[in-house]
């Protein structure tokens, strides 16, 4: 019986082990009222904070600090709460569906191509894209946020496959992304592409285990929207910067 219990003691303090490593983080409440107003989350979708100004002064409400944002638009205030880095921003109630709306208009966006990866004697290049399918583009985006791997989540029902790992001047890693005209918002910028044989590849894991035979583990962009992405990098111009 004393064993048991030492058994059962041991399951528990890995499970709150496991619970701090895999969470790590509060979740912002979906509504807040500040100063007689309703703030709402959630309008900018899976976006990542940017850049933001905040006024001097917080706001506390049930235990969470919250900060205005300095915005001539919008009515917004945040916490930093949730798993992305630079919190959460609610948005007045009364501007919210107008919120939503322009962030989910793609003329809302400059998009951008980052080709390489940064290591010795290389920094990667980073072009503009003066067109591209906005639906396409957020396709893309959609995709590659469902398929990556992610370790604090299920990974179930991702069709990988197993490719030699290319060599990174003949096929650099690729990402694609967008930022809110404003500044406000972006997509994330850790979802690295492939294009070999023609094929658009996504990271899924890099396997080194056989150190003479490193392996990429990759999911397949389906092929009228890999194509799609294919082309495009093959009609880049000019770069707008190399990254520093």
């Amino acid at each position: 019986m004393k064993k048991i219990a030492l058994v059962l003691i041991g399951i528990i303090m890995v499970m709150s082990m496991s619970s701090c490593s895999f969470v790590g983080y509060s979740v912002a409440p979906d509504t807040v009222k500040i100063d007689g107003v309703t703030y709402r989350g959630g309008f900018y979708g899976d976006l990542w904070i940017e850049d933001m100004a905040y006024e001097e002064g917080t706001y506390t409400v049930g235990g969470v600090e919250y900060r205005r944002v300095i915005n001539e638009r919008f009515d917004w205030v945040q916490c930093n709460l949730g798993p992305r880095s630079g919190g959460v921003v609610l948005c007045a109630e009364d501007q919210w569906e107008e919120a939503r709306a322009y962030y989910a208009d793609g003329d809302a966006y400059e998009y951008y191509c980052r080709v390489g990866t940064e290591r010795a004697g290389f920094k990667p290049v980073l072009y503009s894209i003066d067109y591209v399918d906005t639906r396409k583009m957020n396709e893309l985006i959609d995709f590659s946020e469902s398929n990556i791997y992610d370790p604090f989540g299920s990974n179930k029902g991702k069709e990988t496959c197993r490719l030699p790992m290319p060599d990174y001047e003949e096929s650099p890693a690729i990402v694609f992304y967008k930022v809110s005209k404003d500044g406000n918002f972006g997509s994330v910028r850790g979802d690295k592409l492939f294009i070999i044989e023609g094929k658009l590849y996504l990271l899924y894991q890099n396997d080194y285990r056989d150190e003479d035979n490193p392996i990429l583990v990759a999911v397949q962009v389906p092929d009228e929207l890999g194509q799609y992405f294919v082309d495009l990098v093959g009609e880049l111009g000019e770069p707008l910067v190399v990254e520093p």
